[in-house]
């Protein structure tokens, strides 16, 4: 699939690209007070929207969404472009360099579609920053509603500072056994998709975006963003007629660009608690995403 996004669309993303860089710049200068946070932090508060039509209509689109699947609502993994800013804002309370953080992987729990005419009500804060010796967590939370679609999402975005001198491993744990995987679709990322998607999400990192820069990495070649990743692979799975309430994603390894024929697998048998394992497998059978999803909330998520 090939979408090729409008450039007129960067018109929409100076608060995010300003978010971004700001948080960047606060956190690679030096701090006074220690290197202490505590969290969870005490909750931040924002009002967004509504969103241009065309740019949701063409970030659904480039993510795979056939297009009367979100009329008049927001896709899920939207807040990729209207949480962006306040994620930003929030990981870069954590007392590291974020020009290093990697995006970890997220979970999107969904009660229901928020209306795209209506403003939505974001409330985030920073529940956890934690060191195991190799890496920092930083994880931030968000519940959004609307007006007439109260708490309708809460979402966990986590991510990583590698240490540069890092401890040890920890000793591998036991593995589950692996279940049983039905492939139900498939996606394919090309040479532009990184700036197709920070066109519609304001994250122009140029790991992403900046080909001379790609070609300096280990990749030898820019990657997809992160979100770019779950957009796709969600779809991917909608499309297969699953449904999908919770959404939990663990990045695993980058998607260079291009890549062809990344192939979606949802596990052919829930787990005891309903949960079903999903992972993103390349062609040469490396893993990219692995993570669960469930399709009914249950319990005290209802």
């Amino acid at each position: 699939m090939s979408v090729t996004v409008p450039w007129t669309f960067v018109r929409h993303q100076a608060p995010n690209i300003v978010g971004m860089f700001g948080a960047g710049l606060r956190s690679a200068l030096p701090r006074l007070g220690g290197g202490q946070v505590d969290t969870p932090s005490a909750p931040v508060t924002r009002r967004m929207g509504p969103f241009p039509s065309a740019l949701i209509e063409a970030y659904a689109a480039w993510a795979g969404a056939p297009p009367d699947r979100y009329n008049g609502v927001l896709p899920p993994h939207f807040f990729s472009y209207w949480g962006l800013g306040l994620v930003s804002e929030l990981t870069g309370r954590a007392p590291y360099n974020l020009l290093a953080a990697v995006n970890q992987g997220c979970r999107i729990e969904t009660r229901v579609l928020m209306p795209a005419d209506e403003p939505i009500q974001v409330r985030g804060r920073l529940t956890d920053v934690s060191d195991d010796g190799r890496r920092i967590r930083i994880a931030s939370q968000l519940e959004a509603g609307t007006r007439s679609t109260p708490r309708a999402q809460e979402i966990e975005v986590v991510a990583a500072v590698p240490r540069r001198q890092p401890g040890p491993r920890r000793a591998d744990r036991p593995s589950d056994p692996e279940p049983a995987f039905d492939t139900v679709g498939h996606w394919s990322a090309e040479a532009s998709d990184g700036l197709n998607f920070a066109l519609l999400t304001g994250d122009f990192n140029p790991l992403h975006t900046l080909t001379p820069v790609g070609r300096r990495t280990r990749y030898r070649s820019c990657i997809l963003h992160g979100f770019g990743i779950l957009a796709r692979t969600y779809e991917t799975i909608r499309n297969a007629g699953i449904d999908v309430a919770v959404f939990e994603a663990r990045y695993v390894k980058p998607v260079p660009l291009p890549s062809a024929d990344l192939a979606v697998q949802v596990a052919s048998e829930p787990e005891a608690d309903g949960r079903r394992a999903i992972r993103l497998i390349g062609v040469d059978g490396k893993l990219h995403l692995a993570g669960h999803l469930n399709e009914t909330l249950t319990g005290a998520s209802a």
